[in-house]
């Protein structure tokens, strides 16, 4: 629900394209959000050892701030 809603939000469409050199795809909202990153910066998500520094940052944010998964008691 929160995710179909933040989708609704940000114009309803969802673009999902090949990264560069690399197997994964990168998917953004209409107006350009980077749903991995919102995610992540949500405390929805964890990067990976290999993800992008902006990545890392996000999750970084998301943990100092406490959300989601970082949020205290979370298991």
């Amino acid at each position: 629900r929160g995710l179909t809603a933040f989708i609704g939000s940000r114009g309803g469409v969802v673009r999902c394209e090949p990264v560069p050199s690399s197997a994964g795809m990168r998917c953004r909202t209409r107006d350009g959000v980077d749903l991995a990153e919102a995610a992540l910066y949500n405390g929805g998500a964890r990067a990976t050892a290999t993800a992008s520094p902006t990545y890392h940052a996000a999750e970084a944010a998301a943990r100092q701030a406490g959300r989601g998964i970082w949020a205290a008691g979370a298991s």
